[in-house]
């Protein structure tokens, strides 16, 4: 078996988590910037549907 260095696994591992993590914040400001209203329609028309 190979084995991985634990830098390998460890740096993309974070810069996932860093990108998860700001996609809630970043939809959020979307909704401010854009003026979406709280209808389920305007929701899924800013999600691209």
């Amino acid at each position: 078996m190979k084995t991985t260095k634990m830098s390998g696994i460890l740096i993309p591992a974070l810069f996932c988590t860093l990108l998860w993590g700001s996609a809630f914040p970043a939809v959020k400001m979307g909704y401010a910037l854009f003026g979406i209203g709280e209808d389920v329609f305007s929701k899924l028309f800013f999600a691209g549907w």
